[in-house]
């Protein structure tokens, strides 16, 4: 990120961003599963209404699904067992990455931005950590055990009810709360401000929803991407360095 985009005010496509991004994390951390199929789809209209110089994400979506409809067109010809309802189904599952791909990133490059996402991303970890660990030993008086089953009770506002649903809550909860911490831990690195105890809060959490799956890949991917770090990007330029280490930014149109 350039030294002019770190001290420039918000643009109004970057504050409707930060508004969609909000947006999501309400919907991902609601008790309504099927709204975070319609999240990403919610977000690009948000960010539509403020579109692009020239109509660039319009321009990318609309080539989105010109190749959806081409590979499922293709796969219809080659084949006859195609079912329409699963492409469908496909396409909306993965409308994760619609944003990621129809919006150029260089557009959103912006320091107020980032810090604005961070802090909220921040209070949603304090808030629902607070809420995992409070239904977590609410288990515990339940089980007698921390270990075992006791996870499935640490849901956060997915299933507020102290109770365990036995639904994918649990499972989710603790993906949320992953995700959220990667995204904080650059931001604790590099700006060593305030919060380190709200993020361990939710690292407690995060191991007490004992979903091991997660957890062992969670310190597979950061162990990796520090080591990757380290030795792509010089010690002396790390904090300064305003460009991949391999060199080359994406274009931004």
């Amino acid at each position: 990120m350039s030294e002019a985009a770190q001290a420039a005010p918000m643009t109004a496509l970057q504050r409707s961003y930060l508004q969609a991004f909000i947006l999501a994390a309400i919907i991902c951390w609601s008790p309504f599963k099927a709204l975070a199929f319609v999240a990403p789809f919610l977000v690009a209209i948000w960010l539509l209404v403020f579109s692009l110089p020239s109509g660039l994400m319009l321009r990318n979506c609309l080539l989105l699904a010109a190749a959806w409809t081409c590979w499922t067109s293709a796969a219809g010809l080659l084949g006859n067992d195609l079912i329409v309802q699963n492409s469908l189904l496909a396409a909306i599952t993965h409308g994760s990455f619609l944003v990621l791909l129809a919006v150029p990133g260089c557009h959103l490059a912006s320091r107020p931005l980032l810090d604005r996402a961070l802090r909220f991303t921040l209070a949603s970890v304090a808030v629902e950590a607070a809420i995992g660990i409070a239904q977590g030993i609410y288990g515990y008086t339940q089980t007698g055990t921390l270990d075992i089953s006791n996870g499935d009770f640490v849901e956060g506002t997915i299933h507020l009810a102290p109770a365990a649903s036995g639904s994918f809550a649990n499972a989710m909860f603790s993906a949320n709360i992953a995700f959220s911490l990667l995204a904080l831990i650059p931001f604790f690195l590099v700006s060593r401000r305030r919060g380190t105890g709200l993020f361990a809060l939710g690292a407690l959490a995060l191991v007490m929803a004992s979903v091991v799956h997660q957890l062992l890949f969670l310190i597979a991917a950061t162990a990796t991407s520090a080591a990757c770090s380290c030795r792509c990007v010089p010690a002396a330029g790390r904090r300064a360095a305003a460009t991949p280490p391999w060199g080359w930014s994406p274009p931004c149109s």
